[in-house]
């Protein structure tokens, strides 16, 4: 069912996530090549990629002809081509702001600005996933109503957990800053109070 399908899809999910989490402390820890970091980057994609890969495989049980393959590339390009611009876009926007901000103010200056950056938009994980669990069951709903009254929940809960993370950021980030990136971090906390708010 679509509902059974998009709880399998978001553990896997949280599998890609701990496994990038995981592979980035071992870097930090071991004081790996920093080059290294663009690896918990792509396995946090790659592992869901490789389980649903396997799950599916196993299920179809035969080969998928070139065709159908070609097919659903061109419909996935297609569907999700605005979604792929769209973050790209983000992500320029944010190193240019780190460049800019390089530019004008210094390397250290930036380094309190990117410490913000990254604490506010850590936790942006868990409405992508709450999204991507609702999106499915709102798409499928036949009835326009239920499927109004369920993207208002889903609205709701967001709202929820934006005003919690930004409660609880204000409250220990000054803390959370210390302890991740150390005292000289410090300023990093009125602009992280700030991006917080906003990250969603």
């Amino acid at each position: 069912t679509q509902g059974v399908s998009s709880a399998a899809s978001d553990v896997y999910k949280r599998q890609g996530l701990v496994c990038g989490l995981g592979s980035r402390y071992i870097i930090g820890a071991f004081k790996i090549d920093p080059v290294f970091l663009a690896f918990p980057i792509v396995v946090t994609a790659f592992v869901p990629f490789l389980i649903r890969y396997w799950i599916f495989r196993g299920e179809a049980g035969a080969k998928i002809s070139s065709f159908h393959v070609r097919r659903y590339s061109r419909h996935l390009l297609g569907a999700g081509g605005a979604v792929m611009i769209s973050a790209v876009a983000v992500a320029l926007y944010t190193k240019i702001g780190q460049f800019v901000v390089f530019a004008v103010e210094g390397d250290r200056v930036m380094g309190v600005y990117s410490a913000a950056l990254t604490i506010a938009t850590s936790w942006a994980f868990v409405n992508v996933a709450l999204i991507n669990s609702f999106f499915p069951q709102i798409f499928a709903e036949r009835d326009e109503n239920r499927a109004l009254n369920m993207a208002a929940r889903l609205g709701r809960y967001i709202a929820i957990i934006c005003i919690c993370v930004t409660l609880l950021f204000y409250l220990f980030g000054e803390f959370a800053i210390s302890l991740l990136f150390g005292p000289d971090f410090s300023g990093a906390y009125a602009p992280g109070v700030v991006s917080v708010s906003y990250t969603h």
